[in-house]
């Protein structure tokens, strides 16, 4: 892969329920093990191992309140084969 840096942010104020529908696109991308993320010009391709680290974070502060979500890994740690799947929660 090499050295190559790339980032693309993302910012938007949406209804609660488009938020969700995009969160839920990132997880079926995680499913399958490739995030896709594109805007007009930029885009990163980013292929999740099987073992990451999951940092959640909340915070109150008056009338504001977020909620921070982080995965991370390490490229091809602990590689597997495509028909491998990590499962959380109940069989589908």
């Amino acid at each position: 892969m090499g050295d190559e840096k790339k980032k693309l942010e993302y910012e938007i104020q949406t209804t609660l329920d488009d938020c969700v529908d995009k969160l839920e696109e990132l997880i079926l991308g995680l499913k399958k093990r490739e995030v896709v993320l594109q805007n007009r010009a930029d885009g990163v391709e980013l292929h999740p191992s099987p073992v990451v680290t999951l940092s959640v974070e909340a915070k109150q502060k008056g009338e504001k309140e977020s909620l921070t979500i982080e995965i991370a890994w390490k490229a091809n740690r602990g590689a597997s084969s495509p028909d491998e799947r990590l499962r959380i929660g109940r069989d589908s």
